[in-house]
């Protein structure tokens, strides 16, 4: 009876030293669920292209069909002012080239008599002058006393015509305080745009135009670093950032 209690006693204790040696021993644990690591993001899908001397965004997204904004959006950190010659970015959506058409001619910078108004106003802007892009909105402008900037800046030969963004009712000025020879242009859906640094005003005060006709042309009056135009748009009740509304 003795023995057989013995014997009963003494199974629990087996059992545990076998299994603190089995453990000691390296006993195979199972392994951790494998979590595949997570696939790269997608790159843009679009052309290659390489920075040429004198290119602008304007010049490169018109050339392929494409929109700068998208050029933008597919190139982070792409400074819109200093485009660096030799580096490659993505064109989106775009296999080659456009086709050529023959250009629309930019209207001659001769006088412009005006039209009955009011006139209204287009959904879009238009670029007011082509050219190089050197002042950025809300960039310091060194030639202006390092003052925030308001619009931008384009670069372009002196006496290139200037042209209206859209249709509206001309504001001359002869003298701008910092911009020299200017035009203010008020829209009939609220907004108004301004156009400074001009060669000459090639409008009168109180007439109305339309978009695309010539109002001026460029220059170097008032505050400027050399031939340019600065152009702004006020809407909402606030100045806003060209770039995001000129097509």
């Amino acid at each position: 009876m003795r023995q057989s209690q013995a014997r009963v006693s003494f199974l629990p204790v087996c059992l545990l030293v076998t299994a603190l040696v089995l453990t000691l021993c390296g006993c195979p644990s199972v392994p951790p669920p494998y979590h595949p690591p997570a696939p790269p993001p997608p790159k843009p899908v679009g052309l290659h292209y390489t920075i040429q001397r004198g290119d602008t965004l304007y010049s490169i997204a018109k050339a392929y069909g494409a929109d700068w904004r998208d050029i933008v959006r597919a190139n982070s950190g792409l400074d819109l002012g200093n485009l660096p010659v030799g580096q490659e970015i993505i064109i989106p959506n775009s296999t080659g080239p456009v086709a050529t058409t023959p250009a629309t001619p930019r209207p001659k910078a001769e006088f412009n008599q005006g039209h009955p108004g009011p006139i209204a106003a287009e959904g879009e802007f238009l670029w007011p002058v082509e050219g190089e892009l050197i002042g950025k909105f809300h960039q310091r402008i060194p030639w202006r006393r390092g003052e925030a900037d308001q619009g931008i800046d384009i670069r372009a030969a002196e006496g290139t015509a200037v042209v209206a963004a859209k249709s509206g009712r001309v504001n001359a000025f002869t003298r701008f305080p910092g911009y020299g020879r200017s035009v203010m242009l008020e829209h009939q859906d609220g907004s108004i745009t301004f156009y400074g640094y001009l060669g000459e005003v090639l409008c009168s005060h109180g007439t109305w135009v339309r978009q695309g006709e010539v109002i001026g042309t460029v220059g170097q009056t008032g505050l400027s670093s050399g031939a340019q135009l600065h152009f702004r748009i006020w809407q909402g009740e606030r100045f806003v950032d060209p770039m995001s509304q000129l097509r």
